[in-house]
């Protein structure tokens, strides 16, 4: 199992990717049990440029090894390959970001922009913005559906949800 921590300096903010052991059945805590702690070890600290500001959700295509972090501060999301261990792209115009998700059997990652109140649809493989939806009043975290087709955001600090159909957004 690889957990992904993010963390950032006062000059540039470097990504740290940790390494965490896979925990067998027997390890798993049982009430009154204690927790082992678990084994972080850095193995990169990577610049991802932009400025030292706030960084939100993240969300992960395994698959191609695509790291999508919501930068809010610069109201851009990065895409950062896993693998190759830099950034390939970042993109921009995605009003204070907050939420994001990839999705990777449509293909597509989803933002949440407060600034502009919308969901973004961002094509995985072009990393363009193909389709912007009204969003509510300050749309954060965000979720998929396969059976309804669905992505549903939080929306006014978790009183209420928002959706859109994937098929009619991108």
């Amino acid at each position: 199992m690889t957990a992904i921590m993010l963390r950032w300096t006062k000059d540039w903010v470097p990504v740290a990717l940790l390494a965490v052991p896979f925990l067998a059945g027997d390890a798993v805590a049982t009430p009154g049990s204690a927790v082992p702690p678990l084994q972080l070890k850095s193995i990169a600290e990577i610049p991802l440029g932009g400025h030292p500001t706030r960084l939100d959700y993240a969300s992960l295509d395994a698959g191609r090894h695509l790291l999508f972090i919501a930068h809010l501060g610069d109201s851009e999301v990065i895409v950062f390959d896993t693998e190759a261990r830099r950034v390939v792209k970042r993109i921009s115009n995605v009003s204070r970001v907050h939420g994001v998700l990839a999705i990777p059997e449509l293909g597509r990652v989803y933002a949440s922009a407060t600034g502009t109140n919308e969901a973004v649809a961002i094509d995985e493989t072009t990393f363009q913005i193909i389709a912007r939806m009204p969003g509510g009043t300050y749309p954060d975290g965000l979720a998929y559906s396969p059976e309804a087709h669905k992505v549903y955001a939080d929306v006014s600090n978790n009183t209420r949800r928002w959706a859109c159909g994937t098929q009619r957004y991108g």
